[in-house]
């Protein structure tokens, strides 16, 4: 499949079939995404790849409770809910507490000396040195789709980082960037509908006049 192809089609998975993900897809498409780019190219990740079932419902159960504390503080109450809205607190609901359905969980993580967090004394929350782990993994995500693989990360596990880093003998020096739910989706992939370009890159400053493909 081509690059674009994968890059228009690619989205979140929810639901898996149960088919096992064999160790030589999972392998092919690391060996892909280890190309990302990093800062001084230190490439500071690390992956656990989890099939192991309770350590999925680990997930689940811990995820399920970082989304109830998360709907309950970004989410209007149940009576102001729109339709979008509930539909979309549904379906994150019923992911979170499946996820376990997923056969493969990618643990993803990096090795904190690695990132120079420049915007660091900023006021504001620090977001740099994530420039050094999520496109190694999204570059995994694009390479298991172009495999048929679906995945979904997500940061609702991270809160238990500390149990995670005991459960799988991490060294001191770790931080826990995604989990990622990973198999063989239950739905065929269709192109995604995402906002023009014209609508958010403009010329010289944020007021000037929109980027077109045109001169």
């Amino acid at each position: 499949m081509e690059l674009s192809e994968v890059m228009r089609t690619m989205s979140g998975v929810r639901l898996y079939l149960p088919d096992d993900v064999p160790d030589e897809v999972i392998y092919s498409a690391l060996d892909d995404a280890r190309f990302a780019p990093s800062g001084g190219n230190r490439q500071p990740w690390r992956v656990v790849v989890v099939r192991d079932l309770d350590l999925r419902k680990r997930v689940s159960e811990i995820s399920s409770q970082e989304w109830r504390a998360y709907t309950a503080k970004w989410y209007p109450s149940p009576e102001e809910l729109t339709g979008d809205q509930a539909r979309k607190l549904q379906e994150g609901t019923d992911y979170h507490a499946n996820m376990h359905q997923a056969p493969v969980h990618l643990f993803v993580w990096a090795e904190l000396a690695s990132f120079a967090l420049t915007d660091r004394n900023l006021d504001r929350v620090s977001f740099v040195g994530g420039g050094s782990i999520y496109p190694f993994v999204q570059n995994l995500q694009l390479a298991l789709s172009a495999r048929g693989v679906g995945s979904r990360i997500t940061a609702l596990a991270i809160p238990a980082e500390a149990e995670w880093a005991a459960t799988m003998s991490v060294p001191d020096g770790y931080g826990l960037a995604a989990v990622m739910t990973v198999g063989y989706p239950e739905w065929r992939a269709t192109r995604l509908s995402r906002n023009p370009v014209e609508s958010f890159a403009r010329r010289e400053s944020f007021e000037g006049t929109p980027l077109t493909a045109a001169p």
